[in-house]
């Protein structure tokens, strides 16, 4: 019955696995939390717990203006994962569990630079290529914990 859903009442519907917990309803709203963040998107209420969890598309906002936007399940990032800090740097791409940046991503600078590779625990690990604000390109991979730069061309002569 994976993928299927089931109706609990007029206004919530959960996963066919889940239907058997009549107290957990889905919903989209926003929520403020007692620090300042903010939670806007898709939830998921554990009413007999007390839970409320990110499920599904949201934004959340820190109180300091970072904001993370994805998927969620169970609030834990599923996929489709972005983050703009206040202080201007952004990366969108691939995070596991842990909140560490791993599989292809791009970490964008507030100077428009960035980071195109393929991370892993935070750090780029294969086909990293970083790009400067005025348009060079420099590939670079690693060697060992070492980053050995290559090439460096200007994006528009590329071939």
């Amino acid at each position: 019955m994976s993928g299927q859903r089931v109706i609990t009442s007029k206004s919530s519907v959960v996963d066919a696995g889940e239907a058997n917990y009549i107290n957990i309803r889905k919903g989209d709203g926003m929520f403020t939390f007692p620090n300042g963040d903010r939670y806007e998107g898709g939830y998921k209420i554990h009413l007999d717990k007390h839970i409320l969890v990110k499920q599904d598309y949201g934004i959340y906002q820190t109180e300091n203006f970072d904001k993370y936007e994805a998927t969620w399940d169970g609030d834990k990032i599923k996929h489709n994962f972005s983050v703009r800090y206040s202080n201007g740097m952004r990366y969108r791409g691939g995070i596991d569990v842990e909140g560490a940046l791993n599989g292809h991503g791009i970490y964008t600078f507030p100077d428009g630079s960035s980071v195109d590779a393929t991370w892993q625990e935070n750090k780029p690990i294969l086909n990293v290529i970083y790009r400067e604000p005025l348009g060079f390109v420099w590939n670079s991979e690693y060697a060992s914990g070492v980053l050995i730069t290559s090439i460096c061309y200007y994006y528009m002569f590329r071939c």
